[in-house]
């Protein structure tokens, strides 16, 4: 990796972390990484950084690509990427979904970047609140609207 220029690696300019509201485990690896960063964005070689940090030079090399992305809000990820843990880039499938059952994370992700009307119908629909996003356990599904629902009949029977 070529050393990014000295503006890249300004860390003053990178947003900080508490350091106190992360637990025990992820506070030692998130100052382990920032020590190596901050060495490495002095100017001290990498073989250096290697021996007083004892973070590998390829997660160095890796948490700093992370860190000079583009956060949402528009400033570098900065020292939030070198959480352990942490995820600078949200989920992407990339596989076809041409399955039922397990393994469809993202399928539906995908199917509405393939057919921006129905994003833009399903989107429409839940601003109407003609359906609902509805958390189930660990999944968050679309359900009809309780003011569109029908009441079901009884016991399979018409009602009276």
């Amino acid at each position: 990796m070529k050393r990014p220029d000295t503006d890249t690696l300004n860390l003053s300019r990178w947003p900080s972390v508490d350091v106190n509201a992360l637990d025990e485990k992820a506070r030692q690896g998130y100052q382990q990484r920032a020590m190596a960063v901050e060495h490495y964005a002095t100017g001290i070689s990498i073989d250096d950084v290697e021996k007083k940090t004892n973070v590998d030079r390829r997660v160095l090399y890796r948490v700093i690509e992370r860190a000079v992305r583009a956060h949402p809000d528009g400033r570098p990820w900065g020292f939030r990427a070198l959480i352990p843990g942490s995820h600078t880039k949200a989920y992407e499938r990339r596989k076809s979904s041409n399955s039922i059952g397990a393994g469809l994370a993202g399928a539906f992700s995908q199917l509405l970047e393939k057919h921006p009307k129905l994003e833009q119908l399903v989107r429409e629909l839940i601003a109407d609140r003609d359906v609902l996003l509805v958390q189930k356990g660990d999944h968050t599904c679309l359900t009809e609207s309780a003011q569109r629902a029908q009441p079901l009949p009884s016991n399979g029977e018409e009602d009276q």
